[in-house]
């Protein structure tokens, strides 16, 4: 598992988070919701990848002889530019995450709030 496989499964999420829904229908809402569910999977799959990905990278630096009389001030800035592409990608797969998660909320208040419209119509 690599940086590419990373880009990959973040590529899907941000395709499933472009999906476009029409909010006033039921079904649109409940399928999108679904397909949200679903790619949450994808997000942890993300975020660990890209969290050991990251861990693997910095490891791999620090233990560079190059860095070796560097004081750790200097040693983390160098290291974490040469780190940019794991940071990058961990900190999307961190707010990827989150956007799935405050979308199932949203989907669902959504389908919520169609279902009492629905109710209070009915009622009438």
């Amino acid at each position: 598992m690599d940086l590419q496989t990373v880009k990959t499964l973040t590529d899907e999420i941000q395709k499933c988070l472009s999906l476009k829904v029409d909010r006033t229908n039921g079904d649109e809402v409940s399928g999108i919701l679904h397909e949200f569910i679903l790619i949450q999977d994808t997000c942890s799959q993300a975020l660990a990848l890209s969290t050991m990905v990251y861990t693997n990278k910095i490891s791999e630096l620090y233990e560079s002889p190059a860095f070796a009389g560097m004081s750790a001030t200097d040693k983390k800035m160098v290291i974490n530019g040469r780190a940019s592409k794991e940071v990058y990608y961990l900190t999307l797969a961190e707010r990827l995450s989150r956007s799935i998660s405050h979308g199932i909320d949203g989907y669902r208040s959504i389908l919520s709030d169609l279902k009492s419209q629905r109710t209070n119509y009915s009622g009438m």
